[in-house]
């Protein structure tokens, strides 16, 4: 083994005077025999290693016990090539246990070492290369950030001075006494100034939108949202815009309920998918809107046109960043990011959209979203009262405080939507308590209950709270939507005492339940 092994070992006496070397060691170093016997391993050193790096390594091979060392030591060659080696050192004892020399061997790594060092170089010029590019990117998306809001207040700022000039102009026109070209055409001029200025503001929103995409920052709010209702907003929006070239046509299956959703990016998808429809729409033409609620587990939306249709190879790659058609090379066509930012909006949600061919001709995007409600995302409370302004007094400061007011105009109504919402606070008119089925088990799941009266305080009834008289005042309305989150938080049942808040207790014009 000590000749044929391809390890460097070395023999040394007690005093560290080498003895003998193999061949394997001669060649790793470069010397011949009768230049290294009576030397010591001193030869060897490179200056890589500091003393104290061979002083450990010697109170390991001297000590009693351990006898060994074993590691990575940097040597040099006798040409002065430093070579990275993994050593074993091994003392040698008789059978008195006393010290008769040294055993080294010693494998060369030099190779693999460079290879490591290589790589760890590389490694740390890609995370140099990395921090630059994350620095990059930071600044690009701080400058889209800041150029795109510093943007939009100019913007406004013109489109509102030419809104302004457009009305001067119709007062022009109203004031001559026959058709005037000049102010027609400077009518014309300044409607294409304000409509090329909406789409400005447009694609600033769309370059916002697909950066957070990017960064991960586009945050999905999911809040109850009756999804109809946004989705019917939009619709009547468009259906002022298009004005007479195109009918939309808006179609309701199923019921009506709150889900949970993000309205303001759910607006953003139903905004694009209709005016693409209008945009793709021949004069005359009709754009169906549909929307399905079948109380299942999904909801869907159809918005369906009599444009040129999608060619079969691009259903999917409409969706993709920068994709336009062959139809969309009009001056007006967008940048083909409406389309990519509605599929994560929706995906986000859990949803899928996907286009295809009407039959018949044009184009058909399905839009299918989960039918979550959301237990416990938001405090529900429910406000049955017929009278309008006495709704808005209270519902008011519920919205500002985030909460969902649910509002019916009877008792029937308000029933229902105990049922289906259980809300946290309920506030009925006075009126309306001798029609409350006391045995029905509905009335008393919200933890608070509140009546509301005109003009006097009303009595305390039987299973309710509180009593307040109109007008209702917000900071009443606040702190009973707090007390009615702490309790539910506490999860407490009808027999534990609850006592008022500070700021409902100090009012003169309600009366405390005895409990």
């Amino acid at each position: 083994n000590y000749v044929s092994t391809a390890e460097a070992v070395m023999f040394a006496d007690s005093d560290g005077v080498i003895s003998d070397v193999n061949q394997a060691f001669l060649d790793l170093y470069g010397y011949e025999r009768h230049e290294v016997i009576g030397k010591t391993p001193r030869i060897l050193k490179s200056g890589c290693h500091p003393p104290a790096f061979y002083e450990e390594m010697w109170s390991h091979i001297t000590h009693p016990k351990i006898g060994a060392w074993h590691g990575e030591i940097i040597n040099c060659r006798k040409d002065g090539e430093h070579v990275y080696v993994f050593v074993r050192i091994d003392v040698l004892r008789d059978a008195n246990g006393s010290t008769v020399g040294f055993l080294s061997h010693a494998a060369n790594i030099t190779e693999r070492r460079l290879a490591e060092q290589a790589l760890q170089e590389k490694d740390r010029k890609l995370e140099a290369q990395n921090d630059q590019l994350t620095a990059l990117n930071r600044l690009k998306s701080d400058l889209i950030a800041v150029t795109s809001h510093d943007m939009k207040a100019p913007l406004a700022a013109m489109i509102n001075y030419a809104l302004l000039a457009g009305k001067c102009l119709e007062r022009q026109q109203a004031r001559e006494d026959g058709p005037n070209s000049q102010t027609q055409q400077a009518a014309d001029y300044v409607r294409k100034v304000v409509s090329s200025g909406y789409d400005l503001v447009r694609f600033i929103h769309l370059i916002l939108n697909m950066e957070k995409i990017h960064s991960g920052g586009l945050l999905i709010d999911r809040r109850r949202v009756y999804v109809d209702k946004v989705l019917e907003r939009c619709v009547e929006m468009f259906r002022m815009t298009a004005g007479q070239t195109v009918e939309i046509r808006y179609q309701h299956t199923g019921v009506s309920r709150p889900l949970l959703a993000d309205a303001t990016r759910l607006e953003q998808v139903f905004n694009n998918l209709l005016s693409n429809a209008v945009k793709y729409s021949q004069e005359g033409a009709a754009v169906d809107v549909h929307y399905r609620d079948l109380a299942e587990d999904t909801v869907e939306v159809t918005v369906t046109d009599r444009g040129p249709g999608i060619p079969e190879h691009a259903a999917e790659m409409i969706f993709e960043r920068y994709t336009q058609l062959d139809h969309d090379a009009s001056p007006q066509s967008s940048v083909g990011l409406g389309l990519y930012i509605s599929r994560q909006i929706v995906e986000q949600h859990g949803g899928t959209i996907r286009a295809r061919n009407r039959e018949g001709g044009g184009a058909r995007f399905d839009v299918s979203l989960p039918a979550e409600f959301g237990e416990g995302e938001d405090t529900v409370a429910l406000l049955i009262e017929p009278e309008p302004s006495r709704r808005q007094e209270i519902c008011e400061p519920l919205q500002a405080r985030q909460a969902l007011c649910l509002i019916a105009d009877n008792i029937d109504a308000g029933q229902r939507l105990l049922r289906y919402a259980n809300p946290a606070l309920l506030f009925l008119n006075a009126q309306l308590w001798n029609r409350v089925g006391c045995s029905d088990e509905v009335w008393t799941q919200p933890v608070l209950r509140t009546l509301v009266a005109e003009g006097d305080i009303p009595a305390l009834k039987p299973g309710f709270d509180y009593a307040l008289a109109s007008p209702v005042l917000a900071v009443e309305v606040e702190e009973l939507l707090h007390e009615a989150l702490l309790r539910a938080r506490k999860q407490t049942n009808q027999d534990d005492s609850r006592p008022a808040p500070e700021a409902l207790a100090s009012q003169p014009t309600r009366t405390k339940e005895n409990e």
